[in-house]
């Protein structure tokens, strides 16, 4: 597709939701920076983008692979990248690009495989040392005797710098914002020096400023706050408490989305001074940035929090924020995924490895039809819930794997749900799916448009297949 190879960067902001952007027309400007370089043409905003799976793991493996989750097979526990299947960064070098990765979730770590082809690859840890797992600290004194053997001190040298920095910078759940600023400045040194290399180069980014424990920096704290409310004031363990033991209030979950909408702003900060400095390097007319989400997430919205549970728009309607050097030009669809990623980046290096059919470039002519968002890992959850209360009792009918299908003709939302119950949204008129229409199944199916009937179907057949354990 291109005449040369560009610089491309991939950001991801761990858990921001679409709703909650003033650019997608949220009352509150939390993205007042942004939406200017929208309006001036110089960010392109994708209406409609659409997450694979309410959390981390799934969601970025279908960015990593251009598969669903039952495809790709990060679903029901199991944490490992597929290993049959080409990977985007494996897909970037094999055209010649240099990579590098800086994640700040957990998750997206070496440790599930996502380290793999990075030339680069730095992550926070959560937990450096457990003081109480001896295999990891055996694997760091293996490590550490390994570098002294042979004579490897400037890569033992480069680890203790980077472990004495997140030691004095701390937990990045508890407070994201010096690693998402530190981040950011090391995106831009690696594109300003890459104007000198004969290779384009590939920066991934993962940034947990939206990620709770919601802990916005003075710079922002009390533009839609009080300034003294605290994330551990109304959530003092774990989001699970609000489903196992005491309902957080209405008063509380404004509290959560004030601090919320105040970690929004300060990426607004951090990004638009990110392409501020893009522009100054020189660098922007030959880099391409994609700006989204791996999921979002729920402020009280139908009695939930977090992204522990279920389909819902706040937790798969993401942001798509584009930039495209004018050689290259705009992307043609306004309806996409997580998995369309994989797709148009391909499409723009060029690249002869396969893509997946439910990986559509934006800039092919073929349109995608339909977006689907599975949540298969009930189990998972159902453990949180019972460490935070042994004597909690599941109930099938508040709470189950689920998933979805959004038509994007009508916009027609049908969600399928554990024991095969359906449940259908006109999202054109109810955004916020708030009035929804039980049908039965499999009768009620017939009412969905036709060519996402089948899908529907092995949807709910997908859906019942998954197992329940309950550990009580």
């Amino acid at each position: 597709m291109p005449k040369k190879l560009p610089n491309i960067v991939l950001i991801v902001l761990d858990t921001a939701r679409a709703k909650n952007f003033c650019c997608y027309g949220y009352v509150r400007q939390t993205f007042p920076r942004l939406r200017s370089l929208i309006e001036r043409g110089w960010l392109h905003l994708v209406k409609w983008c659409f997450s694979t799976s309410p959390w981390t793991l799934p969601s970025h493996a279908s960015i990593w692979t251009g598969l669903y989750p039952h495809e790709h097979g990060v679903v029901c526990g199991n944490f490992l990248l597929p290993g049959n299947t080409p990977l985007l960064p494996q897909l970037l070098k094999a055209a010649g690009y240099r990579t590098y990765g800086f994640s700040t979730n957990f998750l997206v770590s070496r440790q599930f495989g996502f380290a793999d082809s990075f030339d680069v690859w730095w992550e926070a840890r959560r937990t450096l040392l457990p003081e109480a797992d001896s295999r990891v600290f055996n694997s760091r004194f293996s490590q550490l005797c390994y570098y002294l053997r042979h004579g490897n001190i400037e890569e033992l040298f480069r680890k203790v710098v980077n472990y004495t920095w997140r030691v004095i910078h701390g937990d990045v759940i508890k407070d994201a914002t010096p690693f998402t600023r530190k981040i950011l400045i090391w995106t831009l040194r690696i594109l300003r020096d890459s104007r000198s290399w004969s290779q384009p180069c590939f920066v991934f980014v993962n940034l947990m400023q939206a990620h709770e424990r919601y802990n916005p920096p003075p710079q922002v704290r009390g533009t839609f706050s009080n300034g003294s409310n605290r994330y551990e004031d109304i959530v003092p363990l774990s989001g699970f408490v609000h489903y196992v033991k005491e309902p957080i209030s209405q008063a509380g979950f404004q509290v959560l989305t004030d601090l919320y909408d105040e970690e929004l702003l300060y990426l607004d900060i951090q990004l638009s001074e990110f392409f501020y400095n893009l522009k100054l390097t020189g660098a922007s007319e030959n880099t391409v940035v994609l700006i989204t989400s791996d999921h979002g997430e729920l402020l009280g919205e139908h009695n939930h929090y977090e992204h522990l549970f279920t389909v819902y728009n706040e937790v798969i309607h993401v942001p798509l924020l584009l930039h495209f050097p004018s050689w290259i030009g705009l992307p043609r669809s306004d309806f996409v995924q997580l998995t369309d990623i994989y797709g148009t980046i391909s499409d723009i290096v060029g690249s002869p490895l396969p893509v997946p059919s439910s990986s559509l470039s934006l800039f092919s002519n073929e349109q995608r039809a339909f977006a689907i968002a599975q949540f298969t890992d009930l189990n998972l959850r159902l453990m949180g819930c019972e460490k935070y209360n042994p004597d909690w009792r599941w109930n099938k009918n508040m709470l189950g794997n689920e998933a979805c299908i959004i038509d994007r003709d009508t916009m027609i939302k049908a969600t399928i749900k554990t024991g095969k119950k359906l449940v259908i949204y006109d999202l054109k008129k109810d955004y916020d799916e708030e009035a929804p229409t039980d049908l039965p199944y499999p009768d009620g199916v017939n009412e969905l448009p036709e060519h996402v009937r089948g899908k529907i179907k092995w949807l709910a057949e997908y859906i019942d297949s998954l197992e329940v354990k309950i550990l009580s």
